[in-house]
């Protein structure tokens, strides 16, 4: 495993603006467009090493390239230190616990909570860098744990239903810590850690009335606790919680920790209970073994294991008398037939939903039943569209002949309809994004 992250980090160069880690072979970061080798900072007294392989200069004392992480302790990489009176400097990136140590003594800028100055570090201290955030990775569940999965989203069910004032809180946190350990967690090597650091709410722009919220797992802070619960509760109503809740940075995908869900997000428990509805009625959806209810706005279901076979049901939140089958959503008319024949609508990989894909998008598209990412294309499935895209360009199956250039020109020939076509699937427009390049 070390192995392998030291080569991806040989592959990679670190913004000195942003910090975002960006492929070698790229000139300019791709979330913020500075330079590959543009540096900050003035001259220090110390002088400067300049990297071997990428030229980047850095401070004399440092053991690793800020730039691209190459090992600066070579005797060749010693002898190029450049002297002092020419020398400009990229400052590290401190850890989370230097932040909070100087954080008191820091001057503020913009409202934003400046990095500790470099140049206060003796000689030959050696910057510890902190392990990079874990990004979620969904885990399949066996037969034993779909069973007390769904008996866990009945209770959740029925007291939703019931509007309980009795319901124990103790439960409904222990099911949310546990729905969270239900996953796996690998280091994200593309999310640095603590990089958006501010001292005033960068949604409402106030810094006074109430502290800010910092995620434990990314250590990011720039939301006040009013408007961290809002963005809570609007992820939550339109059902965006696939594959956890993300920190609500921009450019983050890292879950939010149990901690930063259950107890800063101010929650009722109607809404903790909500939530669970949501995320588990989705991870059921994507298990062959389970069946939804046909009752419209229902979001019972049941459990059928081995053979399809055709059972008579009766649905335990909605009391409605049924017939189900796995596998099967009911007869389709001729000219639905005719569409998935024509390949116009293809089945969710995942829970089967019929899908329809616009012309002009490409061809990783999230499920609207189940949530999960999958291409269009290869029928792959992927753990978010991040990944998704990325393994889509490489092996070309991105876009279909012919589209991205469609969306292209009528993005240039039609902007109103382009954002049209955006907003009909569910995607925000950014003016400052280019089709077609690496996101």
């Amino acid at each position: 495993m070390s192995g392998n992250i030291r080569n991806n980090n040989q592959q990679q160069w670190k913004c000195a603006k942003c910090t975002t880690l960006n492929h070698i072979s790229l000139s300019e970061c791709e979330v913020c467009g500075y330079r590959k080798n543009d540096v900050k900072g003035q001259a220090s007294t110390t002088g400067s090493l300049r990297c071997p392989r990428c030229k980047t200069e850095n401070w004399s004392f440092m053991a690793e390239c800020a730039g691209c992480g190459a090992s600066l302790t070579t005797e060749y990489t010693k002898n190029q230190i450049v002297p002092a009176k020419t020398a400009t400097i990229i400052t590290p990136k401190p850890t989370r616990q230097e932040v909070k140590a100087t954080a008191a003594t820091q001057p503020v800028i913009s409202g934003v909570q400046s990095f500790p100055v470099v140049a206060s570090i003796s000689a030959g201290a050696a910057i510890v860098s902190s392990k990079p955030p874990m990004r979620l990775i969904e885990k399949a569940m066996n037969d034993h744990e779909l069973k007390w999965y769904y008996a866990q989203h009945q209770w959740v069910m029925i007291s939703l239903k019931q509007h309980s004032s009795s319901i124990d809180i103790r439960r409904v946190h222990s099911l949310i810590e546990r729905l969270y350990m239900s996953n796996e967690y690998k280091p994200d090597l593309h999310q640095p850690l603590g990089q958006l650091l501010f001292n005033t709410c960068q949604i409402c722009l106030d810094s006074q009335s109430q502290p800010l919220v910092e995620m434990t797992t990314c250590g990011h802070r720039m939301i006040c606790r009013s408007c961290y619960q809002q963005y809570l509760s609007v992820r939550i109503r339109d059902g965006e919680v696939m594959p956890w809740l993300p920190c609500p940075g921009e450019v983050c995908p890292i879950p939010l920790s149990c901690q930063n869900l259950i107890h800063d997000g101010q929650l009722s428990v109607e809404q903790l209970l909500e939530f669970c509805q949501v995320y588990m009625n989705k991870k059921l959806n994507r298990n062959g073994n389970f069946v939804q209810c046909k009752t419209q706005s229902c979001l019972g279901g049941f459990l059928q294991f081995g053979e399809p076979k055709t059972e008579k049901v009766k649905c335990q939140v909605c009391n409605q008398k049924q017939t189900i089958e796995k596998g099967k959503d009911g007869d389709l008319d001729d000219e639905f037939k005719k569409m998935v024949q024509k390949g116009l609508l293809r089945e969710c990989p995942s829970c089967k939903q019929l899908t329809m894909k616009e012309k002009g998008l490409c061809n990783v598209i999230e499920c609207c039943k189940c949530s999960v990412w999958w291409n269009w294309s290869t029928r792959e499935m992927g753990h978010d569209g991040r990944d998704l895209k990325e393994r889509a360009r490489m092996n070309g199956t991105l876009w279909e002949p012919g589209e991205l250039a469609y969306q292209q020109d009528l993005q240039r020939r039609n902007p109103e309809e382009f954002k049209a076509l955006l907003a009909r699937n569910g995607i925000q427009y950014d003016p400052n994004y280019v089709r077609g390049r690496r996101s």
